[in-house]
């Protein structure tokens, strides 16, 4: 019998595929969006937008429900931001933001943060009330080191809205970060979670390292599984 692997797949439903490797289209430029490149952004407003969208993006990911069981708060916004998304101008740290140009405020509907150099330092602070993060260790202790800054650019996060899914965003997030890999001389890596493996493999993203977590012990179903990958020459 095969290992059951989350995401489960629902009676009587299938994954919608991935696009296979003949039909992925990396546009420089998509129809109706906007990318832009920040080395900072001197803006909190921002900041938080891009905590809520992360926090969109993962909501029906164990790393985020299994840690947050009772769900989102204002104070899992703050938290999520000063510790997982605002740097400062010391940091070499680069933001991709995708905009939605349809809309009158120019909304944001996906973002991904780069770092160029060693993993920057966040902001230490009590995580928020109720959080377990039990499931988030249990991957970290099973991470294998695979990281060379000086060969590599880290991929910290990359999101996309879930309404915004499925449209070509995350591919033209993905063909920006490795012009940046290009232009730096320098090799991409990151964690992939079980729904975005799909894409970096068939970009040409090799796993170098797998980190596997039983959701029995959690009450779920199935294993989790987070890939590390690397892309390199």
């Amino acid at each position: 019998m095969s290992e059951l692997l989350w995401p489960p797949i629902a009676e009587g439903k299938s994954l919608v595929p991935l696009r296979t490797a003949t039909q992925i289209i990396l546009p420089h430029a998509l129809a109706g969006y906007s990318t832009s490149v920040f080395d900072v952004i001197d803006d909190h407003v921002k900041y938080q937008e891009l905590a809520k969208i992360s926090i969109s993006a993962f909501e029906d990911n164990p790393l985020y429900y299994l840690t947050y069981p009772k769900g989102g708060s204002a104070e899992i916004e703050d938290y999520h931001c000063k510790t997982m998304i605002k740097f400062t101008e010391k940091d070499r740290v680069k933001t991709i933001t995708v905009v939605d140009d349809s809309k009158d405020a120019q909304k944001i509907v996906a973002f991904a943060i780069l770092f160029l150099g060693p993993k920057p330092q966040t902001q230490s602070m009590e995580p928020p009330v109720y959080s377990d993060f039990s499931f988030v260790k249990s991957l970290k202790n099973q991470e294998a080191r695979c990281d060379d800054y000086e060969k590599d650019i880290k991929v910290h996060l990359m999101c996309v809205l879930p309404s915004y899914q499925r449209q070509g965003i995350g591919s033209t997030m993905l063909e920006k970060v490795l012009e940046i890999a290009s232009f730096e001389k320098r090799g991409v890596f990151l964690k992939a979670t079980p729904k975005g493996k799909g894409l970096y493999e068939k970009n040409g993203f090799q796993v170098m390292a797998e980190a596997r977590v039983n959701l029995k012990e959690y009450k779920q179903g199935g294993f989790y599984v987070q890939s590390t990958m690397v892309k390199r020459g």
